[in-house]
């Protein structure tokens, strides 16, 4: 307790020395009360100005200390705009990521500009969930010969998330019932790569590629996407779930070779023309540059009787078509001042279609269907769907509440985390004016599931924000799981100053 209390202090007490002195910023920090006292999380931000350049500093702690360094810059150089970020591990004295952006307007609008991006990671480890919602999965793969001999690239392989590649050289058992080895690159009893089917995912492969399919495999070449672990000396990878097999594929992986695990660099080039903006992304695993995506999109098009309309489609080297997304806004019926907005996305995972009524001066609703559609021999077999979400915008009050009939299709789909047997979701956010100009907050989130008490109550989460002064706010937020014997997981207090 003394310890997480001396660092926040100092802390404090440092942005406020820094206050004084000319640079500006913010610090804000996160102390977890139970079910044990430490340090959570702690930012220190801070902003100074050199020859019309601003740079940023930021400090990132957590309980076993300094972990996160990064420098952000924005400036001007013949006539570009250029902003950047480069990021370190404090504890590993390492290098991680940087990304650098140069824009310069083009004629005809306001908007309009050139982009020219480059990203580099110095490995898979420094690729965050925010590069994956960006650019897409990891796309560098890697050839089993790469993973061996295995005692001496098992420290550099073992779980990480990889494609891995190479010929189906012999199975086991001879005759599968519910289980099946793949030996990759070389028969039994010689150092290779495994690929381990059983269940639910061994039902799946029959299903889509046949009776009898790992006598189909001898001899052909295999793309394995997944966690590599160690099992009887050899590298793996272990299909358990039907979903799983969507990592597996017959023929070379689509991500380029190389060692897998980095570095990486991806450029990116954007241009927007008001009301067409194309990008195009391409990427280096140190083998040579090769596509990756594209992306199309039509901004606000004016359609009949007023209404907007906008969509955008995107292609990608593993996939081919990956997304499509059509949106339309200011549909009015011819009464009550009630209009609304839909969109309608079709990706590889599923289908969405999003209704949102909008009640002038009342209230702002939205439905959405999370679903696929099925179809067999290019025939429409029906919609699947996974569940729906229902979302009402009360002003300074937003219900949104989500079912889920597939969780794990829903999660893909939404920001929504469901933990295991959870199937619906209620939040409510409340928002005021709270003093010294800020803004009081209050969120809380119901999980409903099988494990769950009265009204199947399974998990309940919420977090109050509030304005104490100018420049400062308090936090508080907690979380209980009843599923757990003891439900409390964690109960947090926090702080933001701004300087």
């Amino acid at each position: 307790m003394k310890r997480a209390v001396t660092f926040f202090s100092l802390l404090a007490f440092g942005a406020a020395t820094f206050a004084l002195s000319g640079i500006h910023g913010g610090f804000e920090a996160t102390v977890e009360l139970l079910p044990d006292v430490e340090l959570y999380y702690a930012e220190l931000e801070l902003v100074t100005t050199y020859a019309d350049w601003e740079v940023t500093s930021e400090s990132k702690f957590y309980s076993d200390g300094w972990r996160y360094q990064n420098f952000y810059l924005d400036g001007s150089i013949a006539g570009l705009d250029v902003w950047g970020k480069i990021y370190f591990h404090a504890q590993d004295v390492r290098y991680q990521k940087f990304w650098l952006n140069a824009e310069i307007s083009l004629p005809g609008g306001k908007d309009n500009y050139l982009r020219l991006s480059v990203d580099h990671w110095a490995s898979i480890d420094d690729y965050f969930s925010s590069d994956v919602s960006m650019f897409g999965p990891w796309p560098c793969a890697v050839w089993w010969e790469e993973l061996l001999p295995w005692d001496e690239k098992e420290e550099i392989y073992e779980g990480e998330t990889l494609c891995v590649q190479g010929p189906v050289i012999s199975y086991w058992p001879p005759t599968p019932t519910n289980s099946l080895t793949l030996n990759v690159g070389a028969p039994y009893n010689n150092p290779r790569f495994v690929v381990y089917i059983t269940g639910d995912a061994f039902d799946a492969m029959v299903a889509k590629y046949g009776p009898n399919f790992w006598v189909d495999l001898v001899g052909e070449t295999i793309c394995a996407c997944g966690e590599i672990v160690t099992y009887g000396g050899n590298p793996e990878i272990a299909f358990y779930d039907a979903d799983d097999i969507e990592n597996f594929h017959v023929g070379e992986c689509c991500a380029e070779p190389g060692v897998g695990v980095g570095p990486l660099m991806i450029y990116r080039g954007k241009i927007k023309l008001d009301p067409i903006t194309l990008t195009v992304d391409f990427f280096d695993c140190c083998e040579g540059i090769a596509f990756k995506k594209l992306e199309l999109e039509l901004g606000d098009m004016v359609g009949c009787c007023g209404f907007l309309w906008n969509a955008g489609l995107s292609f990608t080297k593993c996939h081919g078509f990956e997304e499509l997304r059509i949106g339309f806004e200011d549909l009015f019926l011819l009464c009550c001042d009630v209009s609304f907005e839909a969109e309608v996305v079709f990706t590889a995972d599923g289908k969405s279609v999003s209704i949102k009524p909008v009640w002038e001066g009342f209230v702002a609703g939205c439905l959405e269907v999370y679903g696929d559609v099925q179809w067999a021999d290019n025939i429409l077999g029906g919609f699947e769907l996974y569940g729906f979400a229902i979302e009402c915008d009360f002003d300074s009050v937003i219900v949104r509440s989500i079912t889920a009939f597939n969780p794990d299709k829903v999660e893909d789909l939404t920001d929504v985390t469901f933990y295991t047997d959870e199937w619906e979701y209620l939040g409510i956010e409340y928002t005021t004016a709270g003093c010294c100009d800020g803004e009081l907050t209050f969120t809380s989130e119901l999980w409903f599931g099988d494990e769950g008490l009265l009204f199947d109550l399974q998990r309940v989460r919420f977090e109050l924000e509030a304005p104490i002064y100018e420049g400062f706010t308090a936090i508080v937020k907690g979380q209980w799981d009843f599923s757990d014997p003891l439900p409390l997981d964690w109960f947090n207090i926090g702080l933001k100053i701004e300087f």
